[in-house]
């Protein structure tokens, strides 16, 4: 069972959720260990890293993440497990009672029965014991329907880029200013922002809100460049020699420290047992699916869910960086996305491009994608699905070759289920 309503109905606002919650009993007053990130980029691997963190430590979270790859029950987990049928279905009939008129959307409805989980399972922890609850804006901060805890225990905002500007802005100070709304007075935010103008915007709200900051490379500092396996990181309580990140990909370093960041506040401030021994298990041994994640070889297929410049800047400096050909990619993407921007990042690095639609409205069609691409002098293809998408690709690239699969999380799980 899913919610119900379309998954792309997106309305901002919190007067839905709220009122929602409320009719639930006000499962989120419940939770008392929350952590909250937002962000463009970046989000669920940060959280992947932390959930690791604290797993390596004997720590049990929940994580509420979106969107899925292959089920809905993916984006509620606790301690590692997705939440069983029985128990959404449970939780989406109590939400459906609770709004009879269906007036949640989607998001709000997937996050109301999120929380409902997360607070019989930290009900159910020995009395003391950490119960921290992991959550992943869906779009934007300020107006999201994650964002209902005055209080959370931290926050987080990952690189911030330009995605969504219909509903977050056409600038990156606007998406910012959004994406800043998650800060609360007197909790500390890890803050890697991307890029000064982020920053600013993000420090300025910070200051109003009485939100203290610590800073990627002012509080916390990490040096990107690898000794042998591993890198240094430092910050107000020490140092620490950190394994190479079980995600790939230099970007992934960034995640990592965030995360490490994130940890040692925590332990700081929570007084949660997170041994140093735990973090370096954590960081060399996070996955994340569907980011730059390969399923197969001879020739390589990649899959990353990039679906923006920024991120397509990040993968496709990746295959630049490792050893083989440039890829081709199998690719797809939503209608409402800057793909001339996402093309700009991969352009100089792809031999190829095979162009697929999706099952879903909002998709891009394969043959105007194809044309986009070609019009930027790529060598662009098209695909009746994906399944014969795939084997062009294969065909196209050839032994010893790459493909990667990019451009939409939505082709990234389409392609897993289909494997």
């Amino acid at each position: 069972m899913e919610p119900s309503g379309s998954e792309r109905l997106i309305r901002p606002g919190l007067e839905r959720v709220v009122a929602l919650l409320d009719a639930l009993g006000g499962p989120q007053r419940s939770l008392r260990h929350v952590v909250h990130v937002a962000g463009t980029n970046g989000k669920g691997s940060v959280l992947a890293f932390l959930e690791a963190i604290l797993k390596a430590a004997g720590i049990p979270s929940g994580v509420y993440t979106s969107p899925h790859l292959h089920r809905f029950n993916e984006r509620i987990r606790v301690a590692g497990a997705p939440i069983d049928d029985a128990a959404l279905d449970r939780y989406l009939a109590a939400v459906r009672r609770a709004d009879p008129n269906e007036l949640a959307t989607y998001f709000e409805q997937a996050t109301a029965a999120a929380l409902l989980h997360f607070a019989d399972w930290a009900a159910l922890r020995p009395g003391g014991a950490p119960a921290p609850v992991l959550l992943e804006t869906g779009l934007g901060g300020r107006l999201d329907a994650t964002n209902v805890f005055p209080a959370p225990l931290l926050t987080a905002i990952t690189p911030i880029a330009l995605d969504h500007a219909d509903y977050l802005g056409q600038t990156i100070e606007a998406v910012a200013a959004e994406k800043a709304g998650i800060l609360k007075a007197g909790v500390t935010a890890v803050v890697h922002p991307g890029s000064l103008a982020a920053r600013n915007v993000i420090a300025a709200q910070a200051e109003a809100a009485g939100a203290p900051l610590w800073l990627a490379q002012r509080d916390y500092r990490y040096d990107m460049a690898f000794e042998a396996h591993s890198w240094r990181y430092e910050d107000a309580f020490g140092q620490l020699v950190l394994p190479r990140p079980g995600l790939v990909g230099q970007h992934q370093m960034h995640n990592a420290a965030q995360a490490v960041a994130m940890a040692r506040l925590l332990r700081a401030n929570q007084g949660w047992r997170l041994p140093n021994e735990a973090v370096c298990e954590a960081v060399a041994q996070a996955q994340w699916p569907g980011r730059l994640q390969r399923i197969a070889t001879e020739p390589e297929v990649w899959l990353d869910g990039a679906h923006n410049a920024h991120a397509a800047q990040a993968a496709a400096a990746f295959f630049a960086e490792t050893p083989g050909r440039k890829p081709t990619l199998l690719f797809a993407v939503m209608s409402d996305k800057d793909l001339p921007s996402i093309i700009d990042a991969w352009r100089d690095g792809v031999e190829a491009v095979v162009c697929v639609g999706l099952d879903d409205a909002r998709a891009l069609d394969p043959h105007r994608c194809a044309n986009t691409w070609r019009a930027a002098g790529v060598p662009a293809h098209e695909a009746p699905d994906i399944p014969a998408g795939l084997a062009l690709a294969r065909d196209l690239t050839g032994h010893g070759g790459r493909v990667a699969a990019t451009g939409s999380l939505y082709l990234v799980g389409a392609l897993l289920s289909a494997l």
